[in-house]
């Protein structure tokens, strides 16, 4: 019999894992072999015995099919690990309710394209939704982990070729909170024409500042972190 498995493809790069229950040495020495599940199937039965068959012991799971309340118990009941995807930055549906959330590139443009939307990593009411959700998540359907996507900064890499570039005015963020966390974390006070507006926030970070910019920015998207900078003495002006 061959078996069609809706939406269920092979684990992807690019995510966080946080895993309960074992310690490091247990994790290390048992590596995943996974899928990612996003939509119910008809005969759950089959699939897992699909799975049995092509080796794969964990199943990642979107948090639509963990929060069903029967997908994640059933993959239990039935020997697989079961990690729940948790999107991060991505969350169309937050942006709806909460315009003021959007991640801004430096071309004073919502960080959107096509499908995807990003919320601003400096948005203090997002993060802390996020937590709670997550943790909510674990106490209710209590999965073996979570499978952070969408930990990082916006871009639709799918669209990017390998030997492309990315403009940097076409990335995140340079909304007003971004501006004024960054000088903050690295004591800068920044001049008042680089907070005229997201595009000259842009022009100045990337022109004066990229090195630290950047570095700030793979600190900033970390969840729980304020940034790359300790603070030291007063300001300085750039």
């Amino acid at each position: 019999m061959k078996l069609r498995v809706p939406m269920a493809r092979a684990l992807l790069l690019g995510a966080a894992v946080v895993c309960f229950g074992s310690g490091p040495a247990e994790a290390a020495a048992a590596p995943l072999i996974g899928v990612k599940i996003y939509d119910p199937v008809p005969d759950t039965a089959a699939l897992f015995r699909e799975w049995r068959r092509l080796g794969i012991d964990t199943a990642f799971v979107s948090t639509a099919l963990a929060e069903s309340g029967t997908f994640v118990p059933a993959a239990r009941q039935a020997g697989f690990r079961t990690f729940v995807i948790v999107p991060v930055f991505f969350n169309p549906e937050y942006l709806a309710a909460h315009p003021d959330a959007w991640a801004i590139t430096g071309r004073g443009e919502r960080a959107k394209q096509d499908w995807v939307e990003f919320v601003c990593p400096s948005h203090e009411g997002y993060r802390e939704e996020r937590k709670r959700y997550a943790l909510s998540l674990l106490e209710r359907r209590r999965p073996d982990g979570l499978s952070l996507d969408f930990i990082r900064h916006f871009v639709f890499w799918e669209k990017v070729r390998p030997d492309g570039r990315i403009d940097p005015l076409d990335t995140t963020c340079f909304c007003p909170r971004c501006l004024a966390r960054f000088v903050s974390d690295a004591g800068l006070v920044a001049p008042g024409a680089a907070r005229a507006s997201p595009r000259a926030a842009a022009e100045w970070l990337l022109d004066h500042h990229s090195e630290g910019w950047t570095r700030w920015r793979l600190a900033s998207s970390r969840p729980g972190s304020r940034g790359w900078f300790a603070k030291r003495g007063g300001p300085r002006r750039a």
